[in-house]
């Protein structure tokens, strides 16, 4: 696999034109992506990414300051604060991130947003309901 330069080296070699006697370096650049261009549409390159979507939701069962419990479905994982889940409070419509993982039933949380027994749901980073996805860390 060549390097980006290597190739355009290659063009003037096969123009025989490496002092850029005929077409500078700018020019080059131009016609080589509008070739690169050109080509993808005869042969294009697809890359197929597999987004997550988050689906858990459940109850607070003790209104913790800055906690997240939910001892009934006990369904936590400690990526969830590495990837910045965002947690919903479904009864009072308000949200926090998820910092750490105390336990698979107990969260740490940004903010103070339950009360015993209110509803909540789980959604991506930086999302705010679970139609929502984060492609702000597509992988290169």
């Amino acid at each position: 696999m060549r390097t980006y330069s290597e190739m355009r080296d290659l063009c003037e070699q096969i123009y025989q034109d490496t002092g850029n006697a005929v077409a500078g370096t700018v020019e080059w650049d131009y016609w080589i992506e509008e070739g690169l261009k050109k080509f993808s549409t005869y042969r294009p390159h697809l890359v197929d990414v597999i987004f997550k979507l988050e689906s858990r939701f459940g109850d607070d069962v003790t209104g913790t300051s800055d906690k997240l419990t939910d001892s009934v479905k006990a369904q936590f994982l400690a990526t969830d604060a590495t990837d910045e889940k965002v947690v919903h409070n479904i009864s009072q419509n308000t949200y926090a991130v998820v910092l750490a993982q105390d336990s698979t039933s107990i969260y740490s949380i940004s903010k103070d947003i339950f009360s015993a027994n209110e509803a909540y749901r789980i959604y991506n980073k930086r999302c705010t309901n679970n139609r929502q996805i984060f492609i702000g860390d597509f992988p290169a």
